[in-house]
């Protein structure tokens, strides 16, 4: 892959992590339990909607990709993410329809996003060679980490900034929205001459979701999609309010804390990276999955055990839970394309639609596990979730 090239594939992700992160993780909740006075379990039930949506869409999305070509759906997404946060914050407070037409603009989110990422993700892989693929994996996961540490701190400039100008218009929580619009307008504009890939003898077949046709080729990765994700999903929706309530930060504080260790994580993507490259890919999943279950089972034993409901605890369990991440994604993604080079985008689509599901199930529940059984029972179902996925990857991946 030419640097240039790349320079500007890793800049568009970067620019739309930094844009959905905003929107879904550093704004929305905020804005409708604050802004717009709904209960905090509307605010789940966005969330739920908007990683339905990305769900149902990302099988047909990466199945387009092959299809016709990766880059015109890339140059689409950003768009209708633009237009959907700007309504979202306009919408006025209490018009009719006010909560529909909220679920029905996070449905969009949700199309953007499954048009986006396993298009992008097969752009990288079709213009890496063999040698660095698991780098440009690497390098796009990074931006993951880094687009969250981003957001955090400057979706709470923007409230703290903008709050009392907006507060009696579109709200004090909005700032975010409207950031996260500039993001994503950003983005439409670096993929405006982004070219197509060489092709890699697309398989013909109608354009349908391939997740059954997955089940049949790939189903032990579909699994570990879903258990992975599964663990990600359980603190989701709660990992903030976490913070603020057992350790009593303000939003800001939680932003500026979240910064630098996410912006340590990411420097440390390519050496991960190429440490998995030196590895392998099988290795380089059984290892990061090991150590993602070594943090969260640290982390977990604030359920039970006082000494652990730290701030100290906390972070050092994210610290191998992070490395463990780094060194798994890339592997994991390099070796879904690896399957059949023909089907990368299908293949991806089908994969992320699972990691999706993984999330949909465990955010709400989570959620609940929250509320009922205590704050750190969702960290509980991430470390349970983490063994399961370690020990399929042992038995999938030999």
């Amino acid at each position: 892959m030419g640097s240039r090239n790349f320079a500007r594939l890793v800049g568009i992700a970067l620019l739309a992590e930094v844009g959905f992160a905003t929107l879904n993780l550093s704004t929305i909740a905020l804005h409708l339990v604050s802004d717009r006075g709904y209960k905090p379990g509307s605010a789940g039930l966005v969330m739920t909607v908007f990683l339905l949506s990305e769900v149902l869409f990302k099988a047909l999305a990466g199945k387009l990709g092959d299809k016709s070509g990766v880059t015109k759906w890339i140059r689409l997404a950003p768009w209708l993410v633009m237009v959907s946060a700007l309504v979202t914050a306009l919408l006025p407070q209490n018009a009719p329809g006010e909560f529909a037409i909220i679920l029905g603009l996070r449905v969009l989110d949700g199309l953007a996003a499954a048009l986006l990422w396993p298009n992008l993700f097969a752009y990288g892989g079709r213009v890496a060679d063999e040698g660095s693929r698991q780098r440009a994996m690497s390098s796009l996961n990074a931006c993951y980490i880094l687009g969250v540490a981003i957001a955090f701190p400057m979706g709470g400039v923007a409230d703290d900034l903008l709050g009392p100008w907006l507060k009696n218009s579109t709200g004090a929580y909005s700032g975010g929205l409207f950031l996260a619009a500039v993001a994503f307008a950003l983005v439409g504009i670096a993929t405006f001459n982004l070219r197509e890939p060489a092709s890699e003898h697309p398989i013909e077949s109608e354009v349908l979701p391939d997740v059954r046709g997955a089940l049949r080729r790939i189903p032990g990765y579909l699994a570990l999609g879903f258990l992975a994700f599964l663990a990600i999903g359980f603190p989701l929706t709660i990992i903030k309010p976490f913070a603020l309530t057992q350790f009593g930060l303000t939003s800001g504080q939680f932003g500026f804390l979240v910064c630098p260790a996410a912006l340590a994580l990411a420097a440390l993507a390519p050496a991960m990276a190429k440490r998995g490259e030196a590895m392998g890919t099988v290795r380089a999943v059984h290892l990061g999955l090991g150590l993602c279950v070594a943090g969260a089972v640290l982390v977990a034993l604030g359920q039970w055990l006082d000494p652990f409901r730290t701030p100290l605890t906390l972070a050092v369990g994210a610290l191998p839970l992070g490395l463990g991440f780094l060194l798994t994604l890339p592997a994991w993604l390099t070796k879904v394309q690896e399957v059949e080079p023909g089907r990368r985008a299908s293949n991806l689509g089908a994969v992320m639609t699972a990691q999706g599901l993984g999330a949909i199930v465990a955010a709400p529940t989570g959620a609940k596990m929250y509320e009922v059984s205590g704050p750190y029972s969702p960290f509980v179902g991430t470390a349970v979730a983490l063994m399961a996925a370690w020990s399929l990857s042992w038995r999938l991946m030999r």
